[in-house]
């Protein structure tokens, strides 16, 4: 594993590094707000939805191949992934990305692999994806994996625990890459799909008790928190993507694999929602 990871695997808690670089992010976003503050200690006030990441592994290049494949026909994935990105996974190849970051990851292509190979992620062919494996070992014992599709506008995180965690056992999201360079992009949630399921608004319940919890004898729906709205600015302050900054599509992929704890930080706008129970 690279240093750069090493000091990557730390970023959940209060060292000195991570608070510069995610200062340095936030200036640079010219103070957006997040969660509805200008101040990280605000941000960070908020429950996350899951225990922090104590550490992690990159997928390799090689077993990416099959998962992102298999990934495609998980229930959640295939609620929120349109046909076209569909197709090119299942009948692409991932190629190594040819990259200086130490952020592993692979292109998805239907071209020439020879072709991906010589081309730089810089430069992405069209229905080219980015796609990042990244396997987490949280703090409390439960295990994650996380896969992450990008193109030059949208893309799909999707995560699955080994135990259920925060009434989640699978959940996918797809975004809507707004901008075309860190400084001016954003990320915007177009879909959410978790434990198999869309997620509904509380206005489709006839009263808050039918969003309220989940039993062993129950199959109703749970009160979910959902971010809509990123800032790629202050995301770009993952120490293990930061050197990707130049492929758009790349550092979106790759931050939603590696730093799950910025996504908390990051938000500028999260809003209730109600998932299906597990």
């Amino acid at each position: 594993m690279s240093e750069e990871h090493r000091v990557d695997e730390n970023e959940e808690g209060t060292d000195s590094i991570n608070r510069r670089s995610f200062v340095r992010a936030l200036s640079g976003a010219g103070g957006v707000a997040i969660t509805g503050s200008v101040s990280p200690s605000t941000a960070q006030a908020a429950p996350p939805e899951q225990s922090p990441s104590k550490s992690r592994e990159a997928i390799p290049v090689d077993e990416l191949d099959q998962l992102a494949r298999k990934v495609t026909e998980q229930e959640d994935v295939a609620n929120i992934m349109d046909a076209t990105m569909r197709e090119t996974v299942q009948t692409g190849t991932v190629v190594e990305a040819s990259h200086s970051s130490s952020a592993s990851g692979g292109i998805i292509t239907r071209n020439s692999p020879q072709v991906a190979k010589e081309n730089s992620v810089d430069d992405l062919a069209k229905d080219d994806i980015f796609v990042s494996g990244v396997r987490h070992t949280l703090e409390n014992g439960n295990e994650m994996t996380a896969l992450a599709y990008a193109t030059d506008n949208e893309a799909i995180w999707w995560r699955e625990f080994s135990k259920v965690e925060g009434g989640i056992k699978t959940k996918a999201t797809r975004w809507k890459i707004k901008g075309e360079t860190v400084e001016d992009a954003r990320l915007e949630l177009s879909q959410l799909s978790a434990n198999g399921k869309l997620t509904k608004p509380q206005s489709d319940f006839t009263t808050m008790s039918h969003c309220s919890g989940c039993s062993a004898i129950s199959s109703g729906w749970l009160h979910h928190r959902k971010c809509t709205n990123y800032n790629v600015v202050c995301l770009s302050a993952c120490s293990a993507c930061g050197t990707v900054k130049s492929c758009l599509p790349c550092l979106i992929a790759c931050v939603g694999t590696w730093c799950v704890w910025l996504l908390e930080r990051c938000c500028r706008n999260f809003e209730r929602t109600c998932i299906a129970c597990q």
